[in-house]
């Protein structure tokens, strides 16, 4: 049986270790991290790390709020999204 995505990325440990490390990343980037000044980031970190998790065949499942609800009062713009973009590579 072929691996899923979740096992080729090495699994829950080194997902979450990259969620970790992207939130770093964005909290640091000054054209987007005041998007997340009112965020509760242990919640983030977790939502985003159910959302790869089950993206990638993972043993999860994502409880969050759909990404338009959970964007929608951000106004976010495509500069944003290209920077959130750019920290993701």
């Amino acid at each position: 049986m072929a691996e899923t995505l979740f096992e080729q990325i090495g699994g829950e440990s080194r997902l979450h270790a990259a969620v970790d490390e992207f939130t770093n990343i964005v909290l640091a980037d000054e054209r987007i991290n005041f998007t997340f000044a009112d965020t509760d980031l242990d919640k983030f970190k977790k939502l985003l790390y159910e959302q790869i998790c089950e993206l990638t065949q993972g043993p999860c499942k994502y409880t969050g709020r759909d990404m338009y609800e959970a964007h929608r009062k951000l106004n976010i713009d495509n500069g944003h999204f290209n920077a959130l973009a750019e920290d993701l590579y």
